[in-house]
């Protein structure tokens, strides 16, 4: 009840129309950013041409450049940006001159917001712009390449007529000054500067730069060499486009002067007049007016006048009892006719007619009871007992009407399904309804009593009858829980140690938190136990509700790790000892083999090394199985030296192949030969060998020194060598050569 009815398509072209107010009196000086014509002279902020030079307005639009044309300086050879100041060597203008010449070039920089260039480029036009701050006398170099034929180089001149709204400081031909300049301004018509070049050119490329200089305005620079070009295409000559010399935006007349236009549009009831400007305006069109700026320019009001007629409107309508009626911004309730007039945004009146009928709401109640099951939807209310329901119906007439109904609910048996919880392994779950008298029921199981016990999980129905209801519960209910875990330890250890374990491989299900008991003792969590001896264990776990299992361990003991290892044992130098243990335990089953120290044996590791010593030491074996135990037994290895060194007493170098050389041969025990001389009996030396691998046998062929044949006769032989062990030996012996 009390909706409120509106007519919108009325509303929406009535009295949603809007135009534009006049402008106001004139008041004092203009403000260049309130959107305000404080000054009254029918110009607004940057439109206003006190605020020509102001901070706040823009430039003109055909002088923003895009984001392709800021740089400063560009080398078109490698195509990337020059940084600022520097010299561009590669300018892209180019043309072959071939005679007397006249060539046009033009183009524009402003100052950003931070005081440095921003250059907006024309065809076959570039700069570099200085890094000085714009603002404050700041330098822009224009510049063309263009070549010239080597035989017109002699005679050859160009004419040049320079337009620029601040000073041109200097021209520059290939680098060299031409000691030309003007004074601003010099872009108006007919005081533009002329210039002829008439030498100073090369044959092939040459260079023509301007430097043009800001005077400090912040309409920046400006330069053309052609009063014909119109930069910006909107279509005056650059000598007159004033707007090309300032940021104010304004379009300017065909004297090159700036104006101002203001555009007004407002709206004319029908039968009425406004005043504008000192003028009487009674009917639609555009009307113009031209004051003086403070520029001293004319400035333009043009004010469109559009024309709107007043409307009658009837309308005949109803409402229901209680709602409402509303009709631009008045509110109607009562049963009517209404004549109303209303005006609308411009000004303009509407008369409305309103012939209202309001229809009248029903409220009906049935006094017969409803009897029907719990649970039951009546009117779209969900019945949990006896209750009244009310029921908003439509009427015929569209209006909204009220019956009641009286309803009786027939009880259903209530369970306990919602408060089922989780239960342990071998337990039983009791699922129960309320005993009601002349109720029936019915499970799943087939069982027809108000109670089941379950030992499964699963899902479990109840049908219960009463009278002539019937509902059917369902509740499922969770798989009972099942402590099973998983454990590894060690099922022996050696006697006498604590090198047990055991761990949890697989965790127990069930509700968290779980507490452990090991042999009486409580763990709140137990992952692995460690240092444990021999003996029984059982374990228990326990979750938050009371659910439990458990398990037995048996850890035994295994008999000790034993080695046998000789006590002593007896070598030459030079030799090798191959040593095998004997232990009571396979291979497999040893953790750890170490020798101590691991001098002069083969393997440190391994149950059989090779010793090769070169001196006496003792060893120590220790060994370590899988159980935990720990063998360590001592070798006392004793090194024995023999001289094995064979020196024969003759040999004959007769090349019969037999005896035909003198070998020295050196037993295992010698580790290198220092010294092996052989002098004749008069004490001369005939062979001197210094060159001995450590192994190598000693021998001479009969050859002296000098590359002869040794006479027959006795030779006296000095040997030094050196033991493994260091200790040094030397002998002599007589030799027989025969020949």
């Amino acid at each position: 009840m009390g909706a409120v009815i509106r007519i919108s398509w009325l509303i929406c072209w009535l009295l949603c129309w809007s135009g534009t107010s006049i402008s106001p009196l004139p008041l004092n000086d203009e403000i260049c950013d309130n959107g305000i014509d404080d000054d009254g002279d029918g110009f607004i902020d940057c439109l206003d041409g006190d605020c020509i030079y102001s901070g706040f307005c823009s430039p003109c639009e055909t002088d923003i450049p895009t984001a392709a044309s800021f740089h400063t300086g560009f080398d078109e050879t490698n195509e990337t940006v020059l940084s600022a100041g520097a010299i561009d060597s590669s300018w892209t203008w180019s043309t072959t001159l071939t005679g007397t010449e006249s060539f046009s070039f033009a183009g524009t920089c402003s100052c950003d917001p931070a005081g440095a260039w921003v250059c907006n480029p024309v065809s076959g036009a570039d700069w570099i712009a200085s890094t000085q701050n714009c603002l404050t006398g700041g330098v822009v170099f224009y510049h063309h390449t263009f070549e010239v034929d080597s035989l017109l180089v002699s005679f050859y001149f160009l004419n040049l007529i320079f337009y620029a709204d601040d000073f041109i400081e200097e021209i520059y031909l290939n680098g060299l000054p031409l000691n030309f300049s003007t004074s601003p301004p010099n872009y108006l018509q007919g005081t533009g500067e002329n210039l002829t070049i008439n030498s100073g050119f090369v044959a092939g490329a040459n260079r023509l730069s301007v430097e043009v200089r800001n005077t400090g305005g912040p309409g920046g620079l400006l330069l053309t060499a052609d009063p014909n070009v119109d930069f910006d295409q909107d279509g005056v000559r650059d000598h007159q486009d004033r707007c090309l010399l300032s940021p104010n935006g304004f379009p300017v007349d065909t004297d090159g002067c700036t104006y101002f236009l203001t555009q007004t549009d407002t709206i004319l009831c029908n039968g009425q007049t406004i005043n504008w400007q000192n003028q009487t305006i009674s009917t639609v069109g555009t009307y113009l007016d031209t004051i003086p700026s403070s520029l001293g320019c004319d400035s333009i009001l043009e004010l469109r006048v559009q024309e709107t007629v007043s409307l009658e409107v009837f309308i005949d309508t109803t409402i229901c009892q209680g709602n409402e009626l509303l009709i631009g911004g008045r509110t109607y309730t009562q049963a009517g006719s209404y004549v109303d007039t209303l005006l609308n945004p411009q000004g303009c009146d509407s008369i409305f007619h309103v012939e209202l009928e309001v229809l009248p709401f029903f409220d009906v109640e049935i006094d017969t009871s409803i009897v029907v099951c719990e649970g039951v939807q009546v009117a779209g209310v969900e019945i949990e007992q006896d209750t009244l329901v009310i029921e908003r119906l439509l009427a015929h007439t569209g209006c909204d009407s009220t019956v009641r109904y009286n309803v009786t609910a027939v009880q259903k048996p209530s369970n306990n399904f919602s408060n089922v919880q989780p239960f342990c392994l071998g337990e039983q779950l009791q699922l129960s309804a309320i005993d009601l008298a002349g109720a029936s029921y019915v499970w799943s199981t087939g069982a027809t009593d108000t109670d089941i016990q379950v030992q499964s999980g699963g899902l479990f129905t109840l049908e219960t009858s009463v009278q002539f209801c019937r509902w059917v519960d369902s509740v499922v209910v969770p798989e009972p829980i099942d402590l099973m875990f998983e454990l590894g330890y060690s099922p022996l250890i050696c006697a006498g140690t604590e090198a047990g374990f055991l761990e949890v491989l697989v965790q127990p299900m069930g509700i968290p938190p779980h507490s452990w008991i090991v042999n009486g003792e409580l763990y709140d969590s137990l992952d692995r136990l460690d240092g444990m001896s021999s003996g029984t264990y059982e374990l228990e776990v326990q979750d938050a509700i009371g659910c439990s299992a458990t398990q037995e361990i048996v850890i035994d003991t295994i008999t000790r790790l034993q080695v046998n290892l000789p006590t002593e044992v007896e070598i030459v130098l030079g030799d090798s000892y191959d040593l095998i243990l004997q232990t009571n335990r396979s291979e497999e089953e040893l953790t750890q083999i170490r020798w101590l120290p691991d001098t002069f044996v083969s393997c440190q590791d391994c149950l059989d090394p090779v010793l090769t010593p070169f001196y006496s030491l003792e060893y120590q074996i220790q060994l370590t199985d899988t159980f935990g135990c720990e063998a360590m037994e001592e070798l006392s290895l004793r090194l024995k030296r023999q001289d094995r060194v064979f020196i024969p007493s003759a040999f004959s170098p007769n090349n019969d192949g037999i005896n035909d050389e003198f070998v020295v041969f050196l037993g295992p025990e010698v580790g290198q030969v220092t010294q092996f001389l052989l002098f004749n009996r008069w004490g001369k030396l005939v062979f001197d060998n210094r060159e001995f691998s450590p192994t190598a046998q000693l021998r001479w062929d009969g050859i002296t020194q000098s590359g002869k044949a040794a006479p027959e006769g006795v030779y006296v032989l000095l040997l030094q060598y050196e033991y493994l062990d260091g200790v040094q030996r030397s002998l002599s012996r007589s030799i027989s050569l025969i020949r």
